[in-house]
């Protein structure tokens, strides 16, 4: 990409924001990437947005709302003699602990 703008500027317009994103977005945004790609990986229905993730350094946890989670996937961790099957599952509030890094 060429631009006549400084380079601050060109990266700006590439996330699309006239300011650098903060810390807290930044930890956010990677948050989302960790639990869409990895942590949940296979049991969520659909990505995560990022109004739907709730870092909370201070407390170590992530907080997810209305989480729609995969039937199928669950199901597959029931016993196979269970008389439960599972056609939809949303969870409204989704608690994860961060164990600290120091």
């Amino acid at each position: 990409i060429e631009s006549s703008k400084g380079e601050g500027e060109t990266r700006r317009a590439l996330v699309g924001s006239s300011r650098p994103p903060t810390m807290a977005a930044l930890i956010q945004r990677l948050s989302r990437f960790f639990i869409n790609k990895k942590l949940l990986c296979g049991l969520l229905e659909e990505e995560m947005d990022l109004e739907q993730v709730d870092v909370r350094v201070k407390e170590e946890c992530v907080v997810l709302h209305n989480v729609r989670l995969r039937p199928d996937a669950l199901n597959a961790l029931l016993p196979a003699d269970s008389p439960a099957q599972l056609r939809s599952v949303q969870v409204g509030r989704l608690q994860l602990q961060v164990p600290s890094l120091s």
